[in-house]
This record gives C-alpha cells, structure tokens and sequence, in this order.
C-alpha cells in the first residue's frame, strides 16, 4: 500500500511541475554585453572631439532587461565627456535577444601618449528582478600622427612695456592632407591686437614660420600661453598647446601712440634740454637786437 502510495505521490509532483509555471533563471553571461562598437564622428587623435557608439545585445534569450543605465569611463585621465555632457544615459528596456545603441561624445586630450585608449561601459539593468550590473571594457587606437607639428618657438628673455617683443614660431604639417585655417592663440597680459595670428592654409608636408609681435601691458614675470587651432578636410576642428613662454618685462620705453614711435626717457630729457636751449639762445637774440635798435634811435 505504501508503495502505491509513493508512486501516486511521484506522479502528482511531475505532473504539477509540468502544469505550473516555472521561474526564468539568468545563466551567467547570459546578460547585457557590448558586442562591437564604432566611432561615428571624428577620431581618436589628440586635441580632438569623437562620437563613439556602442553596440549592446541582450544575449538571454527569455528574458528582457528593463531600466538599462550606461555609464561611460575612460581609463585615461586625457579623455572626457564633452563639456556639459552626462557620462550616463538612460537606455530603457530591451526584449531578449535584442540589440540597441548607446552613443558618447568624448573629448581626446592634446597630452595623451597611450597608442590604445581603455574605455569602459558599465551597465545597470534589471533582469527577472534581479538587479544586475555588468562593464565591458574596449580598446581604441589613438591616432597619434598627422596635424600641425611645432618645431620651436624663439623668445626674447626680456622686455620694455609698451614696446613689441618679438615671438617666432617654426611650424610643419605632417599629415598627408592639407589643414585649413590654421590660427595661433597667443593668451596673457597683451593688447588685444596681437593675441591672434591667422596662417591660413598648410599643405600636407609643408613647414614654415612665423614672426608674431606683441605688446606688454603688465611690469614683472610674463606667461605668454600659445596654442594652435586647425581644421582637417572633414571638418573636425582641433586645438594643440604648443607652449608657455616666460618673459621679464620692464619699464624704460614710452610709447608715442601719434607717431608710431618709441621715445626713451633719457632721450625725451635731452631733447627737452635742447629745446630749452634754443628758446634762450632765441630771447638773447630778441634782447640784443632790441638793444640795438634802442641805441642807434639814441645816437639819431
């Protein structure tokens, strides 16, 4: 009898759980995973501004993943989400077995020297009610060659306020197109005039230089920032530091606005002093003369 019974037992437990729903279970790695990405806009070169979009695909095949989070984290410090832009974005939901996008625009620093740049794509789902976290790391190549190449700049160690300094900048372009617009940035206490130098165009290959002058407006240790601005034949506008120059400006020169003429102050006293002496030599003149007139009318 016990063993009928047992039987009957068995068979009510198969059978049940044939009948009842079963709970989905996630296998593992049988989540969210990037599974290619590409840059959309731009390169990954220093100086320069890139829209990387990542391919995400929901490899459960029962499942679907609800409140999607992605969150962007490049392992170098030199790049960034462009400025006022979040490094997380809300993705939504996706079916099993899915795909869906989820695009960044990151600025690539002018100091990176990694050859590959590690990006990481961290994401936050549910899944089954299970809240779940997976990142996925990939690795794009930094164009590290091309654009403009400084080759130096010459400046003078000093300075008179007021008057121009000379700064020379030797320059080439090393890519295999040619660079539009290209523009010096020259940033410190300078008037206003002298701060931006526009080149214009470079062909591929070229080298050249410039001479570019500007004026002081501030007595001690000068920083003069210099940068260089370019455009590629696709449109992507890039930005270099080229250096910090120091210089130590002084005072000893006054500057003739009328003119154009730089007058020192030890030349304006001697020509004040030669001045003088004309005008004295001028009214002894007028005193002897009038003492010759004075005499000769006494005489008639």
């Amino acid at each position: 009898m016990k063993k009928i019974l047992h039987i009957l037992l068995g068979l009510i437990l198969v059978v049940s759980g044939m009948i009842l729903p079963q709970p989905i279970t996630v296998e593992a790695g049988c989540g969210l995973m990037v599974v290619s990405y590409e840059i959309e806009k731009g390169d990954f070169s220093p100086g320069a501004e890139s829209t990387i979009k990542f391919i995400i695909k929901n490899q459960n095949i029962k499942a679907a993943a609800t409140d999607i989070t992605a969150e962007i984290s490049p392992t170098s410090s030199e790049i960034t989400t462009v400025y006022g832009e979040s490094n997380q974005k809300f993705l939504g939901n996706i079916g099993p077995g899915q795909t869906m996008e989820a695009s960044f625009r990151l600025d690539v620093g002018t100091k990176i020297e990694t050859s590959k740049a590690q990006v990481s794509l961290k994401l936050s789902y549910t899944m089954s009610g299970d809240d779940t976290e997976r990142s996925s790391a990939v690795y794009i190549p930094i164009k590290q060659d091309g654009g403009i190449e400084i080759n130096g700049v010459s400046v003078a160690d000093s300075a008179k306020i007021g008057s121009r300094a000379l700064i020379s900048i030797t320059y080439g372009n090393s890519s295999d197109e040619t660079l539009k617009n290209v523009t010096f940035h020259l940033e410190g206490n300078i008037e206003e005039e002298g701060k931006t130098v526009n080149i214009g165009n470079l062909e591929s290959r070229a080298s050249d230089y410039h001479d570019a002058y500007v004026i002081f407006t501030e007595l001690g240790e000068q920083t003069v920032s210099i940068s260089v601005e370019y455009t590629d034949m696709e449109g992507n506008k890039f930005t270099k530091d080229v250096s910090n120059e120091v210089i130590t400006v002084s005072e000893g020169e006054i500057t003739n606005n009328n003119t154009n003429t730089v007058v020192m102050p030890n030349e304006r006293h001697g020509i004040l002093k030669t001045i003088l002496k004309y005008l004295v030599l001028v009214a002894i003149l007028v005193l002897l003369v009038v003492t010759f007139k004075v005499i000769t009318k006494k005489k008639d």
